[in-house]
């Protein structure tokens, strides 16, 4: 089964989505309006693949904390909101706001991600290789 290499791409692809979050420069918003607006844009990048050119950040305090975690887990649907939003909220605590958005960033990235792997296993003829077939 070819299971192992698709789940290894995914995990390749989520780590350099959080090593090009670690290695870009942050964008300060002046309020939690200006933070949605800006990770909007942030999300479009790490979904069609881009290297974000900036990341979203805030001062976080209570009130801020509350709004960031909306806007980072508020478009997924419910089972992912419920698995990412306690996670978020804990780095959010510490003052990880890139912690934050390396963690959504692999889900955000994550239909990327699936496409590409659709490409490969029809490349493959699915999820088992032929091995009496020659490779080119």
């Amino acid at each position: 089964m070819l299971e192992p290499l698709w789940q290894s791409i995914e995990r390749v692809l989520q780590r350099d989505v959080a090593s090009a979050i670690t290695n870009t420069t942050e964008f300060r918003s002046g309020n939690a309006a200006e933070f949605r607006q800006n990770f909007e844009g942030f999300a479009v990048q790490i979904a069609s693949g881009q290297r974000p050119s900036f990341l979203p950040s805030v001062p976080l305090d209570a009130a801020t904390i509350d709004s960031v975690t909306q806007t980072l887990v508020g478009p997924m649907n419910a089972a992912n909101r419920e698995s990412y939003e306690p996670q978020v909220r804990v780095l959010l605590g510490a003052g990880d706001l890139n912690g934050a958005l390396a963690l959504v960033g692999g889900y955000y990235a994550k239909p990327l991600a699936d496409k590409s792997i659709l490409k490969l296993q029809k490349r493959a003829g699915g999820d088992r290789l032929d091995i009496t077939v020659p490779l080119e």
